[in-house]
């Protein structure tokens, strides 16, 4: 491949992942927002529907994200080869990274829900 091939296959990864990102980002929004406004007022059946789906799309996003980001270190060596003066980003720790904080991101949204269903009493 060119240099302005794998730069373009590199930048298609990058931006798969930021849409999975921004996915990611919409259904734990909408999650902690059903979590904060009628959290309280749903049945054990509703908060097991929808947190099951939750979790599904965001692990799905997780996954996405980490697999799209590997994807396109995968173009870094050999861009690196090619034009070794040229910064190019892209590390297997920086793909880990992320997933390690959307999984966190998914324990804590869970943990949001399981706070506004059961409050501390006082």
């Amino acid at each position: 491949m060119t240099e302005a091939e794998l730069v373009e296959a590199l930048t298609s990864y990058h931006d798969l992942l930021f849409n999975v990102l921004s996915i990611y980002l919409t259904v734990t929004s909408g999650y902690l927002a059903v979590a904060y406004v009628v959290g309280d007022k749903l049945t054990t059946h509703q908060v097991i529907v929808i947190s099951v789906l939750y979790v599904f799309f965001a692990l799905v996003s997780t996954w996405g994200a980490f697999g799209y980001a590997m994807r396109g270190i995968d173009y870094v060596e050999p861009l690196q080869v090619l034009n070794p003066d040229q910064m190019y980003y892209g590390h297997p720790a920086a793909a880990a990274l992320t997933a390690l904080l959307l999984l966190g991101g998914i324990l804590a949204s869970l943990s949001f829900m399981w706070s506004i269903r059961h409050p501390r009493s006082k």
